[in-house]
């Protein structure tokens, strides 16, 4: 019988850094999405593949494969087997070009996956500061935890235009938010606006809108908030329909997801 789950670790001092441990032994596609932070991942088992809906490349990560997906990589795929995701803050603007992969030898994989292991196990406050300080070089050492470059690619009006309907997006998520009164602010017809919109980032916008409201309301939920409350605190229509869109993105259903939630660092202070 096939399933699937997915634990998630918040780390109390470090706003916006989370771990994500996830394993399916079945396929599942991956919905065009936009990445919002840097994603460090290591495959520690599976055949995956990736496509970089901006640039349209596709890559193949294995056993083995540690991955940077920088802050503003439109990305779609397919994922099957067992997975560490490391998600950091955006480190500088956002990176538009291919995304960066690293093969390392097995013992590296394994010295990785055991330190990112013995974290979440950890209960005592120091030792978790250690290994998660232990972590961050390990990361730098592979050359993945670099600064990002400070890249400011210079944007046609159409590139402009496209930018400010992302950013009203993000920022108004929440709302309802109307493709007519979208395409208005630039002053383009609906139907070419989001053709437009999908070339450029692989997903329309009313598909970045769910992923957005679904994000929020894992943190939401990961506050402790009851489901009905962060369905309407984001905009979905009700719980059913927050459940829905939150399994396209995150695999599992909120309840499902919230079981195996936990702060390994709740003891730290700030």
């Amino acid at each position: 019988m096939s399933k699937d789950f997915r634990s998630v670790w918040t780390f109390q001092g470090l706003p916006g850094v989370v771990l994500y441990e996830s394993m399916m032994d079945r396929e599942r596609t991956l919905p065009a999405h936009i990445h919002r932070k840097d994603v460090f991942q290591l495959i520690l088992s599976g055949d995956n593949e990736v496509k970089n809906e901006i640039s349209g490349q596709k890559y193949r990560l294995r056993q083995g494969t540690i991955s940077l997906c920088p802050s503003g990589m439109a990305l779609s795929g397919r994922a099957v087997g067992h997975t560490l995701s490391l998600v950091v803050p955006s480190r500088g603007p956002e990176v538009r070009g291919s995304g960066q992969k690293a093969n390392v030898n097995q013992r590296a994989v394994k010295s990785l996956s055991a330190l990112l292991r013995d974290l979440v196990k950890e209960r005592y406050p120091e030792a978790q500061r250690v290994l998660f300080q232990q972590a961050q070089a390990y990361l730098g050492n592979l050359g993945l935890a670099a600064p990002s470059p400070e890249i400011q690619p210079s944007r046609s009006q159409q590139e402009q235009r496209l930018h400010r309907i992302k950013t009203y997006i993000e920022r108004d998520f929440s709302q309802q938010i109307q493709l007519e009164s979208l395409a208005g602010q630039v002053g383009w017809h609906p139907h070419y606006m989001q053709k437009l919109f999908r070339k450029r980032y692989g997903i329309t916008p009313r598909r970045l809108q769910s992923q957005l409201r679904s994000e929020r309301a894992l943190e939401l939920l990961s506050s402790g908030q009851p489901a009905a409350e962060v369905a309407q605190a984001v905009g979905f229509c009700d719980q059913s329909h927050l459940i829905r869109v939150f399994r396209q993105f995150h695999g599992v259903s909120p309840g499902a997801m919230m079981s195996r939630t936990s702060n390994p660092l709740s003891a730290l202070s700030v």
